[in-house]
């Protein structure tokens, strides 16, 4: 059986293309090499599971797949200073009654080139060429670091001099975060300012007097699932300083972040819809990690019946668009705003490495499929989706996000629909046709019942009644 069974898109003559059995662990540095050379040119993938001259599936379990990603990770973050932007997959097969995996690694083509990789003593920079890996002459290099000196927005010298007056709201919010208010020593090493004490735009958007057009916030309240007009409550709209668009973001949603009390025989356990720190977490990513070039923009705070959805301006920095995704674990920090980054870290709102995101993770690691938080980015913008903890139902997945892994015979419109419904949660027939907005009558238990013959749905009996659903063995989500 071939790789190209279950990535498609994959064209093995592609020189972007690397194909490993296993990462090597005595002498990692020819895949290091690899990865240097797709970061450092147009990007590329690594598929490792893989017969590296046949292309055959060889396969990973589950437990091997995750060493893989986690040893891949830790050599990087050892080998490379700056690392490079990654999308990691696994890919799910079966062979007989067993599950294996391919692990798919793309790596993103960097827009802080030369990426350098520390090695044996020695910095290098290598390229890809025509399928190949080799080191970057000195012609190369010089272009590179040309091409690597525009500036990004935050980074840009205002008129507008720094005065210690205009700052007090940030300076208060270092306090509640880090419990101490910046010296004048440490914000010129960020740099604050200037040798002439200009502010840089990134500064200045902490300013209490800031005025910048692209600071906008929308606050919206939805009674349904969707933004539909007669599900519309409220709106509120604000534009200020970073800190007085926190401020303004976080009063809004936290008078409705409702509670759940459940009560044990000596004591009770509160549960809060959305997590305080995955709420943090998210808001201050959407402020330091939009993208305030794109003008007339908006980050858009929608609450609705069964989530939060915190969305900025901007792709996902040298991802672009993306799937929705559960696994945090497979992003690297890269900072579109290093300014204002580090304007954070020293607020002790944000971690010198790390993304935040492994936080909201930890949050919701108990909580079932429904109720994961997961990213997306599309349309110009990305998102991030915490479900509501004390909504039952938790939130539907878009239907084309589903991955089937063998194809169901005798097919019907309503298929995806219904996995998609029945995703990590029992539902009965009645249930399950109120949401496809039809009646239960014996055509669609029909549609049911070809399903569960399938081994689609699995059947469990619950008293009279029987449930519903997806066996997660045969459906993924993207």
């Amino acid at each position: 059986m071939e790789l190209q069974d279950i990535d498609a898109s994959l064209i093995l003559q592609n020189s972007r293309v690397k194909l490993l059995t296993r990462l090597d662990r005595k002498d990692p540095s020819g895949w290091l090499k690899d990865v240097n050379g797709f970061a450092n040119t147009k990007g590329g993938f690594l598929y490792v599971g893989v017969g590296d001259k046949t292309a055959k599936r060889i396969g990973l379990s589950k437990e091997q797949t995750s060493e893989e990603k986690a040893f891949f990770l830790h050599c990087l973050k050892e080998h490379m200073e700056i690392l490079p932007e990654l999308t990691i997959q696994p890919i799910p097969y079966r062979i007989r009654d067993k599950e294996l995996y391919v692990l798919k690694i793309e790596v993103h083509e960097s827009s802080s080139k030369p990426l350098l990789l520390h090695y044996g003593g020695f910095s290098s920079v290598f390229l890809r060429r025509d399928g190949y890996t080799s080191l970057a002459n000195q012609e190369e290099l010089k272009r590179m670091f040309l091409m690597s000196q525009q500036k990004s927005f935050d980074q840009v010298v205002t008129d507008k001099e720094y005065r210690e007056e205009d700052f007090t709201e940030y300076f208060q919010f270092c306090e509640e975060n880090s419990q101490k208010k910046p010296t004048f020593k440490e914000l010129a090493s960020l740099p604050f300012f200037d040798d002439k004490k200009n502010l840089y735009e990134g500064s200045y958007l902490f300013s209490n007097r800031c005025k910048d057009q692209n600071t906008k916030v929308v606050c919206s309240v939805y009674s349904g699932k969707t933004k539909g007009e007669d599900a519309f409550i409220s709106s509120q709209t604000f534009q200020g300083s970073l800190i007085q668009d926190y401020r303004f973001i976080m009063d809004f949603i936290q008078p409705r972040d409702l509670e759940k009390i459940i009560k044990k025989e000596t004591s009770h356990i509160v549960i809060k819809s959305y997590p305080i720190r995955s709420v943090f977490e998210g808001v201050i990513n959407a402020l330091a990690h939009r993208n305030y070039f794109m003008e007339n923009t908006q980050i858009s705070i929608d609450l609705f019946v069964n989530r939060l959805v915190i969305s900025s301006p901007g792709d996902l920095f040298m991802v672009g668009e993306m799937k929705y995704t559960h696994d945090f674990t497979s992003f690297i920090s890269r900072r579109r705003n290093e300014l204002i980054c580090s304007c954070f870290i020293l607020a002790g709102a944000m971690e010198a490495k790390g993304t935040g995101l492994e936080k909201i993770a930890q949050d919701y690691q108990n909580a079932d499929l429904s109720h994961k938080p997961y990213l997306f980015s599309k349309d110009g913008q990305f998102s991030l989706v915490l479900p509501d903890l004390n909504y039952e139902e938790g939130v539907d997945f878009l239907e084309d996000e589903l991955v089937l892994l063998s194809k169901i015979e005798n097919p019907s419109r309503f298929d995806n629909r219904v996995l998609a419904y029945c995703l990590n949660t029992s539902k009965s027939i009645a249930d399950i046709a109120k949401h496809c907005e039809v009646s239960p009558s014996s055509f669609f238990r029909s549609i049911i019942r070809n399903l569960a013959s399938q081994d689609f749905l699995l059947m469990n009996k619950q008293g009279n009644r029987t449930l519903y659903t997806t066996n997660l063995s045969l459906v993924h989500i993207r």
